[in-house]
């Protein structure tokens, strides 16, 4: 009989080395089912980073009307539940002659970010870091989304239109720049860019 037999009798040492082999699965079984997550959490967070992509140029598209209009703006109907975080519609004069423009102006989506960001922090750092800068991003925009809103829906009675096109000014000049971060975000989560054929249905009518 060893020595080694004298501290620890065999019977134990195979008891530790099956209890080190049972929590090496648990481990590996625990950690694919967390990459399981990730991937979907990543995959739904995707999804909403493309409509909100699509909803950035749409409102890009209607602040270039706006901003290049040679005469005010003057909505002739408004229809805004922005309490409920739904849609705004409104009918826009056109530069030229006497058409109008139906345009659904949405808001930005965070359902999927706010159900599931605490759980990808725990999980992934490093997307998790990215996903927040570029969420950021979208807030700032939603709020001049809703300034502009509420000109549309006359109550913002102390500002001008002038000023309110000189702040969405910045908005539509650094639009090229904003795209790239959305889409780079798209491509870290699911390792593809945002193709304009994926946002053919959400373009304005």
């Amino acid at each position: 009989m060893s020595n080694l037999d004298n501290v620890i009798p065999i019977t134990a040492i195979i008891a530790i080395i099956l209890f080190l082999v049972r929590e090496l699965i648990v481990s590996v079984k625990k950690r694919k089912n967390e990459e399981k997550v990730i991937k979907a959490i990543k995959m739904l967070l995707a999804e909403e980073v493309k409509e909100n992509y699509a909803t950035f140029t749409i409102f890009c598209k209607i602040l270039d009307d706006f901003i290049n209009s040679e005469k005010e703006l003057k909505p002739q109907s408004i229809n805004t539940d922005r309490h409920k975080n739904d849609w705004v519609q409104y009918y826009e004069s056109q530069q030229k002659g006497h058409s109008f423009k139906d345009v659904i102006l949405r808001n930005f989506n965070f359902k999927y970010y706010e159900n599931h960001i605490s759980d990808l922090a725990l999980l992934d750092m490093e997307s998790f870091e990215k996903i927040q800068k570029t969420y950021e991003l979208f807030r700032t925009i939603q709020g001049e989304r809703d300034k502009f809103v509420c000109y549309l829906a006359n109550e913002m009675k102390d500002t001008s239109e002038e000023i309110l096109k000189g702040t969405l000014r910045l908005v539509t000049y650094s639009q090229d720049g904003f795209k790239k971060e959305i889409n780079d975000l798209h491509k870290k989560l699911v390792n593809k860019d945002i193709s304009n054929k994926s946002l053919l249905n959400r373009n304005v009518k």
